[in-house]
């Protein structure tokens, strides 16, 4: 269960757009314009970032967990290898 103060820590001074759990629950990505950030669900630390070249909008894990889909504003959709954190074409 995602709790308030959770979300406020994840939240920090970032505008959130998006947000998604791994499929294991574990890990969690927020999407801000502009970046991407992953987090660990239980320490609640942030564990990597990444820039985007657009205002990404909605962020979602593929079904098995290894790479994640953005949305942008622009109407760009992008398709990234979630533990090195490059898109794939």
């Amino acid at each position: 269960m995602l709790l308030k103060q959770d979300h406020q820590r994840w939240a920090k001074a970032w505008w959130i757009t998006g947000i998604a759990f791994t499929p294991d629950g574990s890990r969690l990505v927020t999407a801000s314009p502009q970046q991407v950030t992953f987090w660990d669900y239980e320490s609640k630390e942030q564990i990597g970032t990444f820039r985007a070249n657009d205002q990404v909008r909605r962020v979602a894990f593929l079904p098995d967990g290894s790479g994640m889909v953005t949305a942008s504003a622009e109407g760009n959709i992008r398709i990234w290898d979630a533990f090195v954190r490059e898109e794939n074409l």
